[in-house]
């Protein structure tokens, strides 16, 4: 799907979508060569709803590239870890997940 309709899908707007690319947090799952344009799959959703409760939680850009491999226990075992400022974020995380899966 093209990055527009991907946007959509994660109620978020292209540029924040440039931004994870050029940061390292979510890659395309292509890249035309000729006109640069970013086409992403459905699945990659699950990824982006992790980053954006990591962020919400308060970890920087490089904790989350850590976590981003982890599986989803190790992410929640961080969260519950960290400082008082991120334990909320735990709830929401797990609900997130629980949430992009039904679609």
């Amino acid at each position: 799907m093209t990055i527009r309709q991907f946007a959509a899908l994660c109620s978020c707007n292209p540029q924040t979508l440039r931004y994870y690319d050029r940061v390292g947090l979510l890659k395309p799952a292509k890249v035309d060569p000729w006109t640069g344009y970013r086409s992403y799959e459905e699945e990659q959703a699950l990824s982006f709803v992790k980053i954006r409760s990591l962020q919400k939680a308060g970890f920087t850009i490089g904790e989350i590239r850590e976590l981003l491999d982890k599986d989803h226990p190790a992410v929640l075992e961080a969260l519950r870890s960290s400082s008082g400022r991120r334990r909320g974020a735990c709830g929401k995380f797990g609900r997130s997940v629980s949430h992009t899966r039904r679609k």
